[in-house]
């Protein structure tokens, strides 16, 4: 039987077998007869014991055809909304993007990035969260999106604003104009290489849609 990426499947745990040199194992049976190996390590906080049966969804089949799994998280389901904890922030010294790094249910450590737009939230407060899937037992997260996500409503989304260009920025070969709304003083940017036709001063004013 093939299975196919994507898609989950039921296995049964035969048991946890060693393999020289790579570690632990879970032997996984699909119904079809298939064997397939699960690292013990990357799941030691899932309740995945011998003789029980979980769900796994196929991550990746590689071109020698082997199959790769993800078994379902026993806490957080992909496309649903958490609260995490704020472990540290890391704000930006080229003010171009920042970084949260939260601790999900079972302690990991998951470093996403931060909005500069956005208010950087205080150590220790919660953040919701978007699971957008899990890889290797660590929830792959982003930002909720909202009508006020950016400062301005989403019934605005198509007026024009006025910008002051504040300064330029630099990260690697690329160079940003660092915008600032006049009168929400909410930040945005620009890629300088985009507009270089255009003639744009800093300490100008600019109207944007």
């Amino acid at each position: 039987m093939k299975l196919l990426e994507g898609k989950y499947y039921l296995f049964k745990v035969l048991k946890i077998v060693e393999i020289p040199e790579e570690g632990d194992f879970y032997l996984l049976k699909h119904k079809s007869g298939r064997r397939l190996l699960l690292p013990v390590s990357m799941y030691a906080n899932y309740p995945i014991i011998p003789n029980s049966t979980i769900e796994c969804r196929v991550d990746k089949v590689n071109c020698t055809g082997k199959v790769f799994l993800e078994p379902k998280h026993p806490h957080y389901s992909e496309g649903k909304f958490y609260d995490f904890i704020v472990k540290n922030t890391v704000k930006n010294d080229c003010d171009i993007e920042n970084s949260i790094t939260v601790t999900d249910v079972f302690n990991n450590e998951i470093r996403i990035e931060w909005p500069i737009a956005k208010k950087l939230p205080k150590v220790n407060t919660t953040v919701r969260l978007k699971v957008e899937r899990v890889k290797k037992g660590i929830p792959v997260l982003v930002i909720e999106t909202s009508k006020h996500a950016n400062g301005i409503a989403e019934n605005f989304l198509d007026e024009i604003f006025s910008f002051n260009v504040s300064k330029v920025l630099s990260k690697g070969k690329e160079q940003y104009f660092l915008l600032v709304e006049n009168k929400h003083e909410q930040k945005a940017y620009l890629k300088a290489k985009h507009y270089k036709h255009y003639n744009i001063k800093l300490n100008s004013n600019i109207l944007c849609k």
